[in-house]
């Protein structure tokens, strides 16, 4: 709890004045912090799945509180199954696996129907969650479902998120928890294409996520914009609660995202990469989630890695 009320003291000053709707919020967050600080325990990923569980009884009419609870829920079955972050694994014929997906569809679809108009609501909060469980429901398909139809579908409900985010965008380009599923879709995909010239020009032909980055950028398979996208969504830090969550997520990514460009850098470029912009991050992830053995690893390594570099480019005489 203590970490926790840092992790509020170090936001900006509005956050600390809560009335109506910020509770909420700050309880939403609560259990997110306590997520990520233990987000290798299988133990306390149950807790914090209970926990979202409680809140979505408390608010069932704010899409945000299913958002919460599907990114647990998605991290929950992959520890579960002992499963890294990019690996897949079909559940559908494992026993409660498939009670627990009918599940997580019935529950995204009904957060998803909260975000259908947005009369009455902050337009931008809404479609930002809209995105968001979008994506939710993506990542879920794509790695616990059957093969290439549910990857069809996967990439439906991506390229509507990043549809979504367009569309918010064009009204407000300042809108920059925005910027981190649109950096980070992009970046996924540049990844896992890079080293396949068959794998990109299906991605070409099939992919709607793809379709929907083109019209935006011809250039689709460009980790640098996808990066500085990442960058401008962790680096711009919005001062609402509601958005806290996605910003705590786009420095988690950006530390791995940062973690697979720099394997392409000369070593100049990689050192001054680390220096400057990744250990500076996981120096601020680890004193906001000091519990989290996986950022504190990458830390080390980072550390590590500084001084070899050093110690071979500038040898002491």
């Amino acid at each position: 709890m203590l970490f926790f009320l840092a992790f509020l003291i170090l936001s900006p000053p509005s956050l600390l004045s809560l009335e109506g709707a910020d509770e909420k919020y700050l309880k939403l967050n609560q259990v997110l912090f306590e997520f990520y600080n233990h987000f290798e325990s299988l133990e306390k990923n149950a807790e914090a799945k209970k926990s979202a569980e409680k809140l979505l009884e408390q608010y069932p009419d704010d899409p945000y509180f299913y958002d919460l609870w599907a990114s647990i829920e998605w991290t929950l079955i992959g520890h579960e199954l002992n499963l890294k972050i990019d690996e897949q694994a079909k559940i559908s014929h494992l026993p409660n696996y498939a009670e627990r997906a009918a599940k997580y569809y019935a529950l995204v679809e009904k957060g998803l129907s909260l975000t259908e108009s947005t009369e009455g609501q902050i337009k931008a909060k809404t479609l930002l969650a809209r995105a968001n469980l979008f994506f939710d429901r993506a990542k879920f398909t794509a790695r616990f479902g059957n093969g290439l139809s549910d990857l069809s579908r996967a990439d439906k409900d991506s390229a509507e998120a990043i549809k979504t985010l367009k569309n918010l965008l064009a009204e407000d380009q300042s809108f920059y928890p925005a910027y981190f599923l649109m950096g980070a879709i992009r970046y996924g995909l540049t990844a896992k294409t890079e080293n396949s010239l068959t794998y990109q020009f299906f991605v070409w032909l099939k992919s709607k996520t793809y379709a929907e980055f083109y019209q935006t950028d011809k250039n689709v398979l460009d980790k640098t914009r996808a990066l500085e996208w990442l960058e401008k969504s962790y680096q711009c830090e919005s001062p609402e609660l509601w958005s806290k969550k996605n910003w705590i997520e786009s420095g988690i990514f950006l530390a791995g995202s940062y973690e697979n460009y720099k394997k392409n850098l000369k070593i100049a470029k990689e050192l001054e990469l680390m220096e400057t912009k990744e250990m500076p991050l996981l120096e601020n992830l680890t004193s906001l989630f000091p519990e989290n053995k996986g950022l504190k690893e990458k830390l080390d390594l980072v550390n590590l890695r500084v001084r070899i570099l050093k110690n071979y480019l500038f040898p002491k005489r």
